[in-house]
């Protein structure tokens, strides 16, 4: 059997003789079974293709089992008996998954140096995939945790499905775990600050970098603290700890009143929101990819917030 394709081709295999053809969409496993052979396919729209092969001469398509929907392909199959099992899996999912830790970098890399939005083809380019491929990350880094299943998480892990659902029960809980534990973590450099020997002003810029660096530090973790959890309404009323992180702001700012370099007419509790609601925009702008996030950036968005929330909070000395 040869490639002929090619001029010249060349050897393929040895003591193979072709008996038979079919033209069908490309296969990932294949089964025989008796008198049919079950092809699993690896891109949607085609999933299952049951073929007559009784007369291996002349093969034929007796069934076809489309894929729900386009996103998911099922290219593994097996037969016991009268039944046949399919896998069903995100189509292109280890392109999407890196592509949507790439895309945001990509996207803003090329927007510096071209001074322009950069077009699907560059990005493609830059992150040596398909240019065809980047709308279809676009949507799943927008989507993220809606998208992901549980088989996916077990799979990053390295462990077995059946293990993850031994410790959690489903993925709104392993979401709820690495909030729960990683917004710990931020409230216990939170109490330090709280309870150094600084004035209230530099308490307050102290949360402000804690908050701002956690992006160069880990962006992955802000991405999903900032999709997914802060704008998930169930999670958000299960979750009593994301309440800690505003009292302990709005414990600076009662600590600043009290030592008059605060003004007192404020509502502490309002102004911590109002700290806390612009620290998250500006995450948010990062993890969107709208605002720049180099080292010189992050340094610069914390003199800025401070700048303007001790334009609004600090106390102006009275002249007499």
């Amino acid at each position: 059997m040869n490639d002929i394709s090619k001029p010249n081709p060349a050897q393929l295999a040895r003591n193979v003789r072709r008996i038979g053809r079919l033209d069908i969409p490309g296969g990932g496993q294949v089964v025989v079974d008796g008198n049919y052979a079950f092809v699993g396919h690896m891109t949607p729209p085609d999933g299952t293709t049951i073929v007559d092969v009784a007369d291996p001469a002349n093969p034929r398509v007796v069934a076809t089992i489309p894929v729900h929907d386009a996103k998911s392909h099922t290219h593994k199959v097996r037969v016991a008996g009268d039944i046949m099992i399919t896998n069903v899996e995100m189509n292109k999912r280890h392109v999407l998954r890196r592509g949507a830790a790439k895309l945001a970098d990509a996207e803003a890399k090329l927007s510096a140096s071209l001074g322009r939005p950069a077009t699907d083809a560059e990005i493609a380019a830059e992150m040596k995939g398909k240019a065809a491929d980047v709308p279809l990350i676009r949507e799943f880094a927008a989507k993220g945790y809606h998208t992901c299943r549980v088989g996916d998480i077990a799979e990053e892990a390295g462990i077995a499905h059946g293990l993850l659902y031994h410790y959690f029960s489903s993925k709104e809980e392993v979401l709820e775990t690495v909030f729960r534990e990683n917004w710990s973590e931020l409230l216990a450099r939170f109490a330090s600050v709280e309870a150094s020997n600084e004035s209230a002003d530099e308490k307050l810029l102290g949360l402000v970098k804690i908050l701002l660096r956690t992006w160069r530090n880990d962006p992955a973790l802000v991405t999903v603290m900032v999709r997914e959890v802060g704008r998930s309404a169930h999670l958000a009323s299960q979750v009593d700890e994301i309440g800690r992180g505003f009292e302990v702001i709005q414990r600076v700012i009662e600590q600043g009143q009290a030592e008059g370099v605060f003004r007192a007419e404020l509502d502490p509790r309002l102004a911590s929101w109002v700290v806390y609601g612009g620290l998250e925009e500006i995450l948010t702008g990062w993890v969107m990819g709208r605002l720049p996030d180099g080292d010189e950036e992050v340094a610069r968005a914390e003199r800025t917030i401070v700048d303007v929330l001790q334009s609004g909070l600090v106390r102006t000395p009275v002249v007499a």
